[in-house]
């Protein structure tokens, strides 16, 4: 019984190979997708997701012209920040050979009332932060304030040239060391027509992160910001 149930498979088999020989075009077709569909789709996935990794590591990996985090800014979407692409339009920056990073899905609460998405964007910041991967944080005083207790920002007067240091001391914002130095770590820049749209009922500061490689770039881009 058993050899003949092999025989009636092997027959079947060959009928099923020399089946096509005498099909349409589109019969084959449909014969060898029937046949043959998960060989294709299972490579083209795995191809596909290769590819999808090789291209987002060439981008992470890529050297950048800076990295702003927005922290609490109100936005309909991230192509709303647009001010990016100004910016390297004035400067001449080639934007394909060094981007501009602006991280906008970062909220940090007032309160201590946290819930999990804000606690998931709380750890992103501190992560993009302390790894030195953000250069400029545009955020709100008590986001400032909670970071700088463990010296994240850079005192703006050691880094601004003195010129626009001076003309924005009125605009500084300011927290205390332990000693109760004050340090002047931020600026309003509530008064930006680009930073009025996103932070509409705070006022907007800008820093420099205490970690940032790009402090020079971080300076220019603040100094564009303020004239603009």
């Amino acid at each position: 019984m058993r050899i003949v149930m092999e025989e009636l498979v092997e027959e079947e088999n060959e009928e099923k190979k020399e089946e096509p020989a005498n099909k349409t075009l589109r019969q084959k077709w449909e014969y060898f997708w029937d046949y043959h569909k998960w060989k294709v789709i299972v490579p083209a996935i795995i191809l596909a997701f290769a590819v999808s990794i090789i291209v987002s590591y060439k981008q992470e990996a890529k050297e950048l012209t800076l990295y702003i985090a927005m922290m609490n800014a109100y936005m309909n979407s991230p192509e709303d920040a647009d001010f990016g692409e100004q910016y390297a339009a004035d400067r001449s920056i080639d934007t394909q050979a060094l981007p501009i990073r602006i991280e906008t899905n970062l909220y940090h609460p007032k309160s201590e009332m946290v819930d999990d998405v804000s606690v998931a964007s709380i750890q992103k910041y501190q992560a993009l932060l302390t790894n030195g991967n953000v250069d400029v944080t545009i955020t709100t005083s008590w986001v400032i304030d909670e970071y700088e207790r463990t010296g994240c920002y850079l005192n703006l007067q050691e880094v601004l040239p003195s010129q626009l240091y001076e003309s924005y001391s009125e605009k500084m914002y300011y927290t205390s060391d332990e000693r109760g130095n004050k340090i002047p770590v931020g600026i309003y820049v509530d008064q930006t027509e680009i930073m009025k749209e996103f932070y509409k009922d705070e006022k907007p500061i800008v820093t420099i992160s205490a970690f940032s490689e790009r402090v020079d770039a971080s300076v220019d881009f603040i100094t564009w910001l303020l004239a603009n």
